[in-house]
């Protein structure tokens, strides 16, 4: 669960980057900007110069930025081409988030803030790795490592791409219904058949398969076009238990005076706050002390429950955006509003706040995959 709230610090900066910048990276909101003129007339001229052309001026840098990192776009933003002056100026920007910004010779950029260390490299990839040697990746690309390879190549233009360890959440640029549903044909053919739950209303725009294989991995898929509205996602999960020993297996031999007992076997998983990483698979909501902590979300189904000693974290695929949108609400009506920050921004939606005794939530949504995090440790 730490490696969820440990990335969140490397998305909130490269999330609030991205929702800080202009949609084609000019940026005329925030920062020191001195002049909407100014900044217009900068992306003026960069339009009819191309790439880098030596602007320094911190709100369309920063927009730049932004449409590089979450498009790996470099017509406007090129990071083996910056100036001395314009790297001075990036590494301000970092700095206002909370961030150390060093660059490489080939323009790769190096990121520290919170424990975790950020690359964001010249194609516009971003990996982030924790103090625990979890892993993030945000590419705009196909990965060849990790998740990916447990389901077959989409053959389909990617988006966005985000990974964790043991997630991964994929948008398309391209694709229509019957690539889909030809996609979740291949989905079946690799093995992807257990727990299968299948909905095709293609006539209307929409399909949607979700399934797992033998391995515990599971996948959810989604096409959604109507009213002019298009959405294309895929969500790669490995429910695989981590292969620790952490269940307790109460064996209850009750033994009478004449040494005879009753074989009656209880077996309980303990969800306890004081036992390690358990990497619990349930179709029900935690109903230990967590979960007075949380509000209970009725959507759950399927969820991936794993608990330390002083966290939480609740994977939950088949998600829908009301579905966090809702929750979301509940949170803050438990308190949970002390240094709220909110993004929801390419694909990317979360929330995280602190209630008054210190305890830190972390809710994100993506693609119909959503994540709660819960750390008591500063509490």
């Amino acid at each position: 669960m730490k490696k969820i709230l440990a990335f969140a610090l490397a998305l909130l900066l490269v999330v609030s980057l991205a929702a800080c910048g202009g949609s084609d990276g000019s940026g005329s909101t925030g920062g020191n900007n001195d002049s909407g003129a100014e900044s217009k007339a900068n992306d003026a001229e960069s339009k009819a110069s191309g790439h880098n052309d030596g602007v320094t001026d911190y709100s369309v840098l920063k927009g730049r930025f932004s449409t590089f990192i979450t498009s790996g776009d470099t017509t406007y933003f090129d990071p083996a081409a910056l100036t001395a002056e314009q790297k001075e100026v990036l590494q301000k920007i970092i700095a206002d988030e909370g961030g150390t910004l060093t660059f490489r010779a080939d323009g790769t950029m190096d990121i520290n803030q919170g424990g975790v260390k950020t690359v964001i490299y010249t194609n516009g990839d971003v990996e982030a790795t924790n103090s625990d040697g979890d892993h993030f990746l945000m590419t705009h690309s196909w990965p060849k490592t990790g998740l990916a390879t447990s389901v077959p190549e989409p053959g389909i233009k990617v988006d966005l791409v985000i990974a964790y360890d043991h997630m991964l959440t994929v948008t398309f640029k391209e694709g229509t219904v019957e690539d889909a549903k030809n996609y979740a044909a291949k989905l079946k053919a690799a093995g992807y058949t257990e727990y299968a739950e299948e909905d095709d209303d293609s006539a209307n725009g929409m399909y949607s398969y979700y399934a797992m294989n033998s391995d515990l991995y599971s996948v959810d898929l989604n096409y959604v076009e109507a009213y002019g509205y298009k959405s294309f996602s895929l969500a790669v999960t490995d429910d695989e238990d981590d292969g620790d020993d952490d269940y307790s297996y109460d064996f209850d031999y009750s033994y009478d005076e004449d040494y005879s007992y009753d074989e009656e076997y209880s077996y309980d998983f303990d969800y306890s706050i004081d036992w390690g990483e358990t990497g619990l698979y349930n179709d029900s909501w935690p109903d230990d002390s967590w979960a007075a902590l949380i509000p209970r979300a009725t959507f759950c189904k399927n969820c991936r429950v794993t608990e330390e000693q002083e966290s939480i974290q609740i994977d939950i695929p088949n998600a829908t955006k009301e579905n966090y949108e809702s929750y979301v609400k509940a949170v803050k009506s438990m308190g949970y509003t002390v240094d709220a920050d909110t993004e929801d921004y390419n694909g990317v939606s979360f929330y995280t706040a602190e209630d008054k005794n210190g305890i830190a939530i972390y809710v994100q949504y993506t693609a119909g995959y959503m994540v709660i995090a819960l750390d008591i440790s500063n509490a």
